[in-house]
């Protein structure tokens, strides 16, 4: 699972009716499945127990491979960017009124304190100078994340993949 979001799960969970996706704690699944020959509750699913690692889960469906991974395919939406994602574009503000018109006035002061050289004129937030808020392949800091957020600009990815899948012979 890359870019987990709650809400894109629950899509995936309806599509997938009636069809089971199981998040946990990796360990918890591991030992659920049985981590050995001795252990395992169904044969050989001991080596699919022993991939689990990272963000996962556990998929029980009816449907065929190639159909579970042509669904995931098709479905990857966009979401915004959080803190420690990676950033998929640069991104470029402009100096002068144009590049944040869109924001109210009154969130000028906090645009100061997340780094956004800005001052109010007559109302509109100025930017004071071309400001780059994050650059490509860079780590995304929680206050970049905020300002992308602001500026609604969706980085994240939300994805699954089929890593390895177990038939029951």
């Amino acid at each position: 699972i890359e870019n987990e979001r709650n809400h894109f799960m629950q899509e995936m969970r309806k599509t997938l009716r009636p069809g089971r996706i199981i998040c946990a704690k990796n360990k918890v699944m591991q030992l659920a499945l049985g981590t050995t020959p001795q252990q395992e509750c169904q044969d050989n699913i001991h080596k699919l127990a022993n991939r689990i690692g990272g963000p996962c889960a556990l998929l029980f469906t009816d449907k065929a491979p190639a159909e579970v991974q042509t669904l995931f395919a098709n479905y990857r939406p966009m979401d915004f960017a959080r803190h420690g994602a990676v950033a998929t574009e640069t991104v470029t503000l402009t100096k002068g009124p144009d590049a944040l018109a869109k924001l109210p006035h009154s969130i000028e002061a906090h645009l100061r304190q997340i780094g956004l050289p800005t001052q109010l004129r007559e109302g509109r937030i100025h930017l004071l100078g071309d400001h780059t808020v994050c650059k490509e392949g860079q780590q995304i800091s929680a206050d970049v994340a905020q300002i992308l957020k602001l500026l609604e600009i969706k980085q994240a990815r939300f994805m699954l993949t089929v890593e390895a899948h177990w038939k029951k012979v």
